[in-house]
């Protein structure tokens, strides 16, 4: 008797780097079932000239990174995670590039288009290790949206007739508080999205095949490279309270994240009903590219000025909010002068912008969010 595929899913990393990890677990449990068709996709950190060298260009965007024999260039040094993943699996990882100037939201769609051809998906799963694609934008600080919404936005524009049901999963959503996001924040959204968990899944090593596995294939896929993942693993292992890793320890000198069994919960929602309270996530538009993405998200916690209405931006389209001062700053590059993001200090002074409360502020919200922001402690890329 032959076995039918009967459901076909998508099990993709959400934010970039080492998410599709996160995914693992799941992946292990799914594949037991012999009649689930999976593929793992991840939004990748890996450089364009690495993927184009070593895996087939499918799509602007999209690579597939089959399995190899030869990899004695693939060094610790090497930041190349879907490489390491399909090499342990011995299965294509589809890598989507993550680039800021390169990647646009309809990039990413044309590249699920080209994975979807003429099926119907019945699942499509988002991993996100952190929290930061539960997060609204109304929280006090975020960390690291930009690649988590952008494709979240794009699975969202995603017809419903060629993929059934999109669903959101989380591992360590505490670990978000090495971002600078306010672990108040977090236990906030977590309570207020408790009643549309549709499963809530504690990670045990010592009890579990498919963690386990999680765990030997990350440590043997250079596990310094991510920071988050490193803090599971050391979680699941026994770890607690501001355990370092090792192999972390040239790269941070102190953690500032309490690790224990909260580090270790796996929590799975409907797409929309994550999505349904963020305040911006309409706003992100297929047309925009990563760095647009992050303006628009500065725009809506109000740390920075939109355009006045009508104004026109310099692709020729026009401004469709409106604002109540005038575009002393203006981050969608309309055809004002004023392109600089940087708040001057007499305009503070002048109550022009009465929602900030000076300069430093400023300061410190545009580095958190700059597109080159490096992230926890040591500034490093890799998460």
């Amino acid at each position: 008797m032959t076995n039918e595929i009967t459901k076909t899913v998508f099990l993709a990393g959400c934010g970039g780097g080492y998410d599709i990890f996160g995914g693992l677990p799941h992946y292990f449990k799914i594949k037991s079932s012999e009649n689930y068709d999976v593929t793992l996709i991840n939004y990748s950190f890996t450089k364009r000239h690495l993927l184009s060298k070593y895996s087939q260009q499918l799509t602007t965007l999209l690579f597939r990174v089959d399995p190899r024999l030869d990899v004695i260039w693939l060094t610790d040094d090497v930041y190349f995670p879907e490489q390491r993943l399909a090499n342990e699996l011995q299965v294509p990882i589809y890598a989507i590039l993550c680039d800021y100037d390169e990647t646009r939201i309809e990039l990413i769609i044309e590249a699920y288009k080209y994975l979807i051809q003429e099926r119907t998906i019945d699942e499509l799963i988002l991993i996100d290790g952190g929290s930061d694609v539960l997060l609204t934008g109304n929280e006090k600080q975020l960390g690291t949206p930009v690649e988590d919404m952008s494709h979240a936005r794009a699975v969202h524009l995603l017809s419903s007739d060629k993929v059934k049901s999109k669903y959101i999963v989380v591992i360590g959503t505490n670990l978000e508080v090495g971002h600078g996001v306010h672990k108040s924040d977090i236990d906030t959204r977590l309570t207020a999205l408790s009643s549309h968990a549709i499963f809530t899944w504690l990670w045990q090593y010592e009890h579990d095949d498919a963690v386990r596995y999680y765990v030997d294939i990350f440590t043997r896929c250079c596990p310094r490279h991510s920071i988050v993942h490193s803090l599971i693993c050391a979680a699941l292992q026994g770890r607690t309270g501001y355990y370092l890793p090792e192999h972390l320890r040239s790269r941070i000198t102190k953690s500032i994240v309490s690790i224990g069994e909260e580090t270790c919960v796996s929590t799975g929602y409907h797409f929309d009903d994550v999505m349904r309270e963020n305040v911006y996530f309409e706003r992100l538009t297929p047309a925009l590219n990563l760095r647009q993405v992050h303006d628009v998200i500065l725009i809506a916690q109000g740390l920075v000025n939109q355009c006045s209405e009508n104004e026109e931006y310099t692709c020729g389209s026009t401004c469709i909010e409106t604002c109540n001062y005038k575009p002393q700053i203006c981050v969608l590059m309309c055809r004002s002068e004023y392109h600089d993001i940087t708040l001057p200090k007499d305009l503070v002074e002048t109550n022009d912008f009465p929602w900030i409360e000076h300069v430093d502020k400023v300061a410190r919200a545009l580095d958190a969010f700059s597109p080159d922001r490096n992230g926890w402690i040591d500034k490093s890329v890799h998460i």
